[in-house]
């Protein structure tokens, strides 16, 4: 048997007292000889033996009780099979670090809970303790890695650890976390797992369940439930623009979502929009949002100048503020610059394979192209040079043959930096040079292309039953469906495994860096590919498998034509706004010319906060590449990027959540029970002594209950002696 409060087992010398009181009233006694006593000498003696026995009776219950007091003031345990005595131990704390910690019950949040807790466990540790702590999200951050004695830096740690806006899924960080303790193959410990239990964290439940039953010989486990069921909460989980191509010419529409994540209805909902962390310029009301509903509304900015903007979308704060307001970044352009690359010599423009898309590009009269915020400019495949790249956002090739080994080195770097490739092939389209030059080596095109012979009779057509690409998603049903082009000769796309299964000798290391995966944005009605696309470092390639003009297809002369070429321009255009917006955790990265090499920047935030943000990143060479990298930022908002240039250089990015994070639903108490198995499962409510619950925990079954029930047996046998004892005698 041992001890958790063994000091106050010196409390048992309280024994002595009834004793000495016991002894001190025998010395008062005064004997008086009388004479006529003598008769019942022994009669008196035969009834002070019966006095004596029950005076001592009671003096050792009175003993008894305050022995049984003290020993349950010093809570003795007995061993059980995960005892681990009262030497000294390492404990490792691991805590939830995700978003919806910050949950609070109008008291107080689930992270304030999880700081108390942390405490109490390093309260409850045995003298000579150490204790390492690691947050946990979507990955493994340590705090304190290394397990030490210093409970102060411990204590400040558990106090002061910053928030994230990053969710959370447990297996990972656990798997980290263990793996990374275990590497000490002498290591031995306690391992608590402190959460609010949300569903999304446990969803590889079997790994989590695993994970810990293979630590379990070396680090015992607890799992310490935090939260406390679901709170009043609606989050804005999305914020877009409507259009891809965000001009200053023209207001902008943004489109925002708000969530009701609570059970109770919201009524009278105040969103409001705002820019580059300014006051709101713009504002809307949601009647009415059901729970577990979503409602969106619509609001309109004006972007003043060109460059980076950072659009905040927010409501009132509620008892989750971490999801009550959320940011993009963006590109606004004065204009978008569109080079047109002419493959067909032809004198008359009608003739010009480009004559269609580039009135579509412009379908203003005259008067007003040079005011339009797409702004076209065109030459010939003959005269197309690398220093045109530098006046353009996107590139168009239609019919071109062939292009110089330096065009299309300039061209691979134009797309690495952010910029845009349109490709229609056609009559003079040279395979060989796509295939082997623009595919095999650059892996610039998402697929190979072969000329396919055109059949008499033979049509094809789009199939738009189901577009999931977003350049053709909203181009369904009626004379807006992309099925009413027809299509009577075509180039075969043939897309191939990336990374590639099979060795390619011609292919440039570089490539399997900067291409993305092909991707099909629209296919025939036979299941070939139509159009096709692939990420090519910042930018974006779209290859389109028929003609720009109609000499294989009809596609210009429909409706639909106009509309579709200005989504998939804005399509590549927004590819330049998606490396501005990271999800919290991730690093920003973002690649910039060579002359930017060792230049200093300094990042800020622009939304308000408690913890304001500041760090200082130089640019470096990363595989050839100038890239400004920044790792640490795990808050959502909106960011400020200055580069010590001259002039300076300013850039936005904005770092976003995971709306799903924001989900109530807890763990059931299925998966608890299954829990258990593997750890020590609690669910603590704030107050609970869960000091003394790690503490019998550690050490095993507890026995004070059993001996405070003893006290409370003796008192009451003490008092009918004591009642017997004080008649007269």
């Amino acid at each position: 048997m041992t001890f958790l409060n063994g000091a106050l087992l010196f409390g048992a010398s309280a024994i002595a007292i009834p004793i000495l009181l016991e002894l001190l009233n025998r010395t008062r006694i005064e004997k008086t000889k009388w004479a006529a006593m003598q008769f019942l000498k022994k009669s008196h003696e035969q009834h002070q033996k019966k006095l004596r026995i029950e005076d001592l009776l009671l003096l050792l219950i009175r003993c008894l009780i305050i022995l049984m007091i003290t020993l349950a003031l010093a809570r003795p345990v007995l061993p059980g099979d995960n005892f681990l005595g009262l030497s000294s131990t390492n404990a490792i704390l691991v805590i939830d670090n995700s978003y919806s910690m910050d949950t609070s019950n109008g008291v107080d949040t689930r992270r304030d809970r999880a700081r108390e807790a942390g405490e109490a466990i390093i309260d409850s540790l045995p003298t000579g303790s150490k204790a390492a702590i690691f947050l946990a999200s979507d990955d493994l951050e340590p705090a304190i890695s290394v397990p030490t004695q210093d409970m102060s830096l411990v204590r400040s740690t558990l106090r002061n650890y910053p928030a994230t806006s990053q969710s959370t899924n447990l297996a990972s960080p656990l798997t980290s976390a263990i793996d990374l303790l275990t590497s000490d193959q002498g290591a031995k410990g306690e391992l608590y797992i402190l959460t609010d239990g949300q569903s999304l964290g446990f969803r590889d439940f079997t790994q989590i369940i695993n994970t810990l039953e293979t630590a379990e010989a070396r680090f015992p486990a607890s799992m310490i439930f935090l939260g406390q069921g679901t709170e009043p909460n609606l989050g804005v989980s999305m914020l877009r623009p409507d259009s891809e191509l965000v001009s200053t010419r023209r207001p902008v529409r943004f489109y925002v979502e708000v969530t009701n994540y609570g059970n109770t209805e919201a009524r009278n909902t105040n969103v409001y929009l705002s820019l580059n962390g300014g006051a709101p310029i713009n504002d809307a009301v949601i009647e009415l949002i059901e729970p577990g509903q979503s409602k969106v509304v619509s609001m309109d900015a004006r972007l003043a100048k060109d460059g980076y903007h950072t659009v905040t979308a927010s409501i009132p704060a509620d008892r989750l503020k971490a999801d009550d307001q959320r940011s993009i970044a963006l590109q606004a352009h004065d204009t978008i610059d569109v080079l047109l690359v002419e493959g067909t010599e032809a004198r008359d423009e009608k003739d010009r394979s480009l004559f269609f898309l580039k009135n579509a590009l412009q379908p203003v009269p005259d008067s007003r192209k040079k005011d339009f915020y797409i702004q076209v400019e065109e030459v010939s495949a003959k005269n197309f040079r690398a220093a045109n790249l530098a006046r353009a956002d996107i590139v168009v090739l239609s019919d071109v043959a062939n292009l110089s080994s330096a065009l299309v080195s300039s061209l691979a770097d134009f797309l690495r930096n952010g910029g845009g490739l349109l490709i229609f092939p056609g009559p003079n389209t040279d395979e060989g040079f796509y295939n082997d030059v623009l595919f095999d080596e650059y892996a610039i095109l998402p697929a190979s292309v072969y000329e396919s012979e055109e059949v008499a009779g033979q049509v094809y057509s789009f199939d738009a039953s189901q577009p999931e690409h977003p350049i053709p998603a909203i181009f369904t049903g009626g004379q807006g469906s992309l099925n009413t082009a027809v299509f009577y000769q075509r180039a075969e796309l043939v897309p191939s495994a990336w990374p590639p299964e099979e060795e390619r000798p011609r292919l440039r290391p570089e490539a399997l860096r900067l291409a993305g995966k092909p991707v099909t944005v629209v296919s025939y009605s036979d299941g070939q590919p139509a159009i096709m696309e692939r990420a090519y470092g910042d930018g974006r390639v779209v290859l389109f498998g028929s003609t720009a003009d109609t000499r294989w297809n009809d596609f210009a002369l429909r409706a639909v034509y106009l509309p579709f070429l200005h989504r998939a321009i804005g399509y590549m255009i927004q590819s330049q706004d998606d490396r501005l917006n990271i999800r919290a955790g991730q690093p920003f990265m973002l690649n910039l010319s060579d002359s930017y090499v060792d230049a200093t920047a300094t990042v800020t935030n622009i939304d308000e906060r408690d913890v304001p943000f500041e760090v200082v990143e130089t640019v470096e060479l990363i595989d050839g590449q100038a890239s400004l990298r920044i790792s640490d930022v795990r808050l959502a908002g909106g960011y400020q990027v200055v580069l010590n240039t001259q002039p300076e250089t300013v850039l936005k990015f904005a770092v976003q959540f995971d709306p799903t994070e924001s989900r109530p639903e807890l763990i059931s108490d299925q998966q608890k029970e299954l829990l258990s198995e593997a750890v020590q499962v609690v669910t603590w409510e704030q107050g609970a002594d869960l000091r003394g619950q790690m503490q019998a925990q550690r050490a095993g079954t507890e026995l004070t209950g059993i001996f405070i029930l003893l006290a409370f047996l003796f008192l009451i046998i003490e008092t009918i002696l004591a009642q017997r004892s004080s008649r007269s005698r």
